[in-house]
């Protein structure tokens, strides 16, 4: 059945002021998705809403030495959805939560992370396509988001509109109440994401907040150059396992397999870069658990490129819309 489109709410002005549009606009939202996640970080990680929000609370240091515009918005956000700051930060810093949540859970009753992975859903496949791969010479980005279809009630998109020039417009899809997934900016790079697990995320504590995921993805959409979009996943301190691949409309693609234990990374082959929820680069591949959470990763990350490496040279849009729709 198809789904509605999402709704597209723009957001300008100064960091807080966006945070407050967002928070105002999409308060419904919002509160469906933090009442999804504490379902979820219950069910999952064993967390009480007050253990999250205590554990959200942890992560508001790391994130004003990041980036205190980023903080700034969201406590904009926190204010105009009429939430808690944790709330709002435990939106943000859902993988991190689940993740070492289950750690805990695990500990606690005696046995290994891997007895909670049938918890876990399938998660994100990504690809992007040079310009020499595709019929119209642009670059392709794309990526699914298999993760819990509850979670489609609280999706959006939002058009963030910079008006300083320190920073350039953004397009994102992405949960209401957080900051970035997926998306594109007017300097013309793109993000696509994917959720990894390594052996030192799978050994992460709650006591151990660096900066979330999310606040990452949007730094990266913040960025004007290739270089400065990529820096600062080299430079914070990371909880848990994340795949950014990022792209640019000039035709350059490279993918980062971050991890606590370092990053590793990925070049196209032939005009094609795919990823999916496990580790790829010879370096990701020793410390990878992913696969253990995700076997079908392997299959997914195969098929895609099954279905598009014979077109190479040809790919359209319609090409990359039918091959992630391949469910075989």
């Amino acid at each position: 059945m198809p789904q509605p489109p999402l709704p597209i709410i723009t957001l300008r002005g100064t960091a807080y002021e966006r945070g407050y549009q967002h928070g105002s606009q999409a308060g419904e939202r919002i509160g469906l998705a933090i009442d999804i996640y504490l379902r979820h970080f219950d069910l999952q990680a064993g967390l009480a809403a007050a253990q999250v929000r205590r554990a959200a609370g942890r992560f508001v240091p790391a994130i004003e030495r990041f980036d205190r515009e980023l903080l700034a918005e969201l406590h904009g956000l926190a204010d105009g959805a009429r939430r808690p700051l944790e709330d709002i930060v435990a939106l943000n810093a859902r993988n991190e939560l689940l993740q070492s949540g289950m750690v805990v859970r695990a500990v606690k009753d005696g046995g290994g992370s891997a007895k909670f992975n049938f918890l876990f859903e399938p998660e994100c496949t990504a690809v992007a396509i040079l310009p020499s791969a595709t019929c119209s010479g642009h670059t392709l980005l794309a990526q699914n988001l298999d993760w819990k279809t509850s979670v489609t009630a609280s999706a959006i998109v939002l058009e963030i509109v910079q008006e300083d020039e320190r920073r350039p417009s953004i397009a994102t899809v992405t949960e209401a109440g957080t900051l970035a997934r997926a998306g594109l900016n007017a300097a013309g790079l793109g993000l696509c994401v994917n959720f990894l697990n390594s052996r030192a995320s799978s050994a992460n504590r709650l006591g151990w907040a660096g900066v979330p995921t999310q606040l990452l993805r949007r730094s990266i959409l913040n960025a004007w150059t290739f270089g400065d979009a990529v820096g600062p996943l080299y430079q914070v301190e990371r909880c848990i396992a994340s795949n950014y691949l990022v792209a640019h409309a000039d035709g350059e693609a490279l993918d980062f397999e971050t991890a606590p234990e370092g990053i590793g990374r990925v070049e196209p082959a032939g005009g094609l870069l795919v990823h999916s929820n496990h580790f790829v680069s010879a370096w990701g591949r020793a410390i990878d658990t992913g696969i253990a959470v995700f076997p079908d990763s392997l299959w997914r990350i195969a098929r895609l490129e099954r279905r598009l490496r014979p077109r190479v040279g040809q790919i359209d849009v319609a090409d990359l819309m039918a091959a992630l729709r391949d469910h075989t």
